[in-house]
């Protein structure tokens, strides 16, 4: 596959993570360290896109949670526990958004309660930025450093494809041939 494809792949794989999707970040972080220890992408390429589209996806679940989770984190929770959601924010939104990044699951809610709670652009933007740049960077690296592992995995799932079928097409043949016996008894 071309190192553009590959990029744009994983870049829609992010993004709709980040959405809510069920596509783990971590997962496609490692596939794209993959590519690069194949040679398929440019590293330099490969963060870029993927740290844009890590932080795309952010930025996406805050705008959400500022213009229009509002509303629907007040009817959850209520005006008093939005009151300490704002105040949480403004003192320690830094440090919530920070370990945020490496919990997934709390990284959707707390983006969009960031947004919800009034946190300040540039205070989310640095933060979640600095903790995406790292989590993108490991992620690429375990990637990429278990790339012989990967390909060795694969060669093995290949020759147990084949055992497999032919166990699967001998299991169909018996179940046909008792089938078979038993209507003419």
């Amino acid at each position: 596959m071309p190192g553009n494809a590959v990029l744009v792949e994983l870049a829609g794989a992010l993004i709709a993570g980040g959405l809510g999707l069920p596509l783990p970040e971590e997962l496609v972080l490692l596939t794209g360290g993959y590519h690069a220890w194949r040679g398929d992408v440019d590293a330099r390429a490969l963060i870029a896109v993927t740290l844009a589209a890590v932080l795309g996806g952010d930025a996406t679940l805050y705008v959400l949670g500022r213009y229009g989770g509002r509303p629907l984190v007040q009817r959850f929770v209520g005006d008093a526990r939005l009151e300490r959601l704002d105040r949480a924010f403004a003192t320690r939104g830094a440090v919530l958004m920070f370990f945020a990044r490496f919990v997934p699951g709390l990284r959707s809610a707390l983006l969009i309660a960031a947004g919800a709670g009034r946190m300040r652009v540039a205070q989310l933007a640095a933060w979640d930025g600095v903790a995406a740049g790292i989590g993108v960077m490991v992620w690429l690296c375990v990637g990429a450093r278990l790339g012989p592992a990967i390909d060795h995995a694969a060669a093995i799932v290949d020759g147990a494809r084949t055992i497999v079928l032919c166990a699967a097409v001998a299991a169909a043949l018996i179940v046909w041939l008792a089938r078979a016996r038993r209507n003419k008894v």
